[in-house]
């Protein structure tokens, strides 16, 4: 599997780096034409009156709207990979119908996207370039669970 970005942000925000890392970045040139499944764009809704078997359409439809979600999930280290595997059996059905991958919205680049594709030989790397990282913004949310601080005078005190 290759794991591309649509743009230079995208690309260094998926791979996390901390403040003062550097990261090569690269355009990669695809060596033949490519079929991507885009999960990026909002999948057309579905006309009851075009179809004749509507409800499998529909589970279509919604199957590949989550897949695009799980997708752009980013992993976290407490995450159980083993719930990835519904997600990589899609991909590799996917895969089987001749697709050579797929594009998805990333998490940690709101409005950029990236792609994943089956096959790390579709493309060679072109011209590329050391940056490195100077500033890292974050956002974050306060856990309503006691601090942990307060848990352990908690544990010590039983």
């Amino acid at each position: 599997m290759l794991y591309v970005a649509d743009e230079e942000k995208t690309a260094l925000s998926e791979v996390r780096p901390a403040l003062g890392f550097y990261v090569s970045v690269a355009n990669l040139i695809l060596k033949r034409h490519s079929r991507i499944l885009d999960l990026t764009k909002e999948l057309q809704e579905l006309n009851p009156f075009e179809r004749e078997s509507i409800g499998w359409h529909i589970e279509i439809h919604d199957l590949l709207n989550r897949l695009g979600e799980e997708m752009s999930r980013p992993l976290e280290r407490a995450d159980d990979t083993t719930l990835y595997v519904p997600c990589q059996r899609l991909a590799d059905y996917i895969r089987q119908n001749h697709y050579d991958g797929i594009r998805y919205p990333s998490a940690l680049n709101p409005g950029g996207s990236s792609i994943v594709f089956f096959d790390p030989e579709l493309a060679q790397v072109g011209e590329s370039k050391l940056v490195k990282v100077t500033e890292v913004n974050f956002e974050y949310q306060v856990d309503d669970e006691p601090r942990l601080a307060d848990r352990i005078k908690a544990a010590s005190l039983e």
